[in-house]
């Protein structure tokens, strides 16, 4: 038999205050994941990452997606407001994220 446990809140209690801080010292948060886009699009929605206005297809890649993109699309996509999320994201899109920041 298996037994299943609902996880009311997987999100440390201090992630939350300290996603607020940043925002409101005009750090702009992106959130990189190897977990699936749609968990991923989830708690960025959960901690304010993603502003309610944001549209989904433009702030938020998969780490294959993202290398796809030719540098002047990732300078527009990462120069732009508003906070991003990047999933599926394997060591290799971390390097290029980090050298488009």
């Amino acid at each position: 038999m298996l037994g299943f446990v609902a996880i009311k809140d997987p999100v440390r209690p201090e992630v939350r205050p300290a996603i607020d801080q940043c925002r409101t010292a005009g750090i702009r948060v992106i959130m990189i994941t190897g977990d699936a886009q749609s968990t991923a699009i989830s708690v960025a929605k959960e901690l304010n990452i993603l502003e309610a206005h944001q549209d989904e297809k433009e702030c938020c890649f998969t780490g294959v997606q993202f290398a796809a993109l030719n540098e002047k699309e990732r300078e527009a996509m990462l120069g732009s407001e508003g906070g991003r999320v990047f999933s599926r994201v394997e060591p290799r899109h971390k390097r290029e994220l980090v050298k488009a920041l």
